[in-house]
């Protein structure tokens, strides 16, 4: 008797759920699914949107079409505010129903307000808004962190995680001996729930330490720099949504007037992606 080698195959969990999507588009629509997407900001004032599929409205939508948007640009921009010159700033990009089944992607200046669009309920984590005017809805699926150049900081958003280069997101250069609070809503925006920080001290094994500004200790991480100095160190993770609160805001404090900290924003995770 003749025997047929046996061919061992890996098949991606992922092609299930692929195939039942094609079969059922509710699955994914009911879940606020959102795939490929990645938001890049290449710096002064230009952010490439990657094709993608995206549930807004509770329609399964899709682009294959790359999206450039240009922060000059008054068509780029929702509504009748454009581009805003001011340091500081967080632009946030949405996508909208264009036409069918088509999406196309939008700056806003307004924050989301809504937590999902079957309901309209503005309890929970808000990725969505709807216009007044025409009820159409926004879906929020990244922002444009500006700085004090009025320049848009370089970072890429893939999956649910804006990611940036060290030097971008300066938070702040300081000694202070006594908890001190750092404004972060611009490279945090409202669509962030926890940063990833990144911080050092000059002066050699000195303690210092990072918290969430408007909870309590419990959520306080203490460091020690190494004993070369001049180094910088993981600082893990600060919670900015606690509660029902947005709190986008970190405190810092050294172990004495030392002077040289310097802490970066590197990561930030964010709610609807």
């Amino acid at each position: 008797m003749a025997y047929s080698p046996i061919t061992w195959g890996y098949k991606d969990p992922g092609d299930s759920a692929k195939l039942q999507q094609g079969v059922d588009n509710s699955i994914w629509t009911s879940e606020h699914r959102i795939w490929g997407l990645e938001v890049v900001t290449t710096g002064s004032c230009t952010v490439v949107v990657q094709p993608g599929r995206i549930e807004i409205g509770g329609k399964w939508l899709y682009t294959t079409t790359t999206g450039v948007l240009t922060g000059d640009n008054m068509t780029h921009w929702e509504g009748s505010t454009g581009w805003a010159e001011g340091s500081s700033t967080a632009f946030y990009v949405v996508a909208y129903n264009s036409a069918g089944n088509d999406f196309d992607c939008k700056f806003r200046m307004s924050g989301p307000a809504y937590s999902d669009t079957s309901s309209g309920t503005s309890t929970g984590p808000k990725i969505y808004d709807k216009t007044s005017s025409d009820s159409i809805w926004y879906r929020y699926i990244g922002f444009a962190s500006n700085n004090s150049a009025c320049n848009f900081r370089t970072s890429e958003i893939v999956k649910d995680t804006c990611y940036y280069p060290e030097e971008a997101t300066a938070l702040v250069r300081g000694s202070a001996v006594a908890f001190t609070e750092i404004d972060v809503g611009p490279v945090v925006s409202k669509l962030g729930h926890t940063m990833m920080v990144l911080g050092g001290l000059t002066a050699a094994s000195k303690f210092f330490c990072i918290r969430n500004a408007k909870s309590n200790s419990d959520y306080t991480q203490y460091y020690q720099n190494p004993s070369s100095g001049n180094k910088r160190l993981f600082m893990g993770v600060i919670p900015i949504f606690t509660g029902t609160n947005f709190d986008r805001a970190i405190d810092y404090k050294t172990e004495e007037n030392i002077g040289g900290m310097s802490l970066y924003a590197i990561g930030v995770r964010l709610w609807g992606r």
